[in-house]
């Protein structure tokens, strides 16, 4: 923690990020353990935030914590369960989304839940930036051929 830093910069940075976190853990399937492993993150962050001092490598650190407990709680080859939606087009991506292998899947979840690419992502994946970067195109690409229905989509 910085000199000047005021003492209640772990609950400012919960009600920043806490729902997004919340959401994040449902979304890769663990709905029923998402506020524990939201207050572990938290824990965590607590304890290293000394070390932690740069706010965006805060969230960075609660982003991959919150991803790696989530994906612990579901079994490995278990598809995400994506909550279904009203428009058809929506719920066409997203049980193609399911329909994917899981670490694709979350992948993409990742990626464009939190609005991270390149070395954020893969730091939060905890993976090499030439790998991740080449597992989501692979993912992208066999999402997009499991919707190709002979039509473009609108840009």
């Amino acid at each position: 923690m910085r000199a000047d830093e005021s003492p209640d910069w772990l609950v400012r940075l919960y009600e920043e990020q806490g729902a997004t976190l919340h959401r994040l853990a449902v979304l890769l399937g663990a709905e029923e353990g998402s506020g524990r492993i939201v207050r572990g993150a938290l824990l965590a962050l607590h304890r290293r935030g000394h070390r932690l001092i740069d706010p965006a490598e805060r969230v960075e650190f609660l982003q991959e914590t919150v991803v790696h407990a989530a994906r612990s709680v579901r079994p490995p080859q278990q598809p995400l369960d994506l909550p279904s939606v009203e428009d058809p087009r929506q719920g066409d991506l997203l049980r193609a989304l399911s329909a994917l292998p899981p670490r694709m899947a979350e992948l993409i979840v990742v990626s464009h839940y939190l609005a991270v690419f390149g070395p954020e992502l893969a730091g939060i994946m905890r993976m090499s930036l030439r790998a991740c970067n080449q597992k989501l195109e692979i993912a992208r690409e066999t999402l997009r051929a499991n919707l190709d229905d002979g039509e473009t989509p609108p840009a």
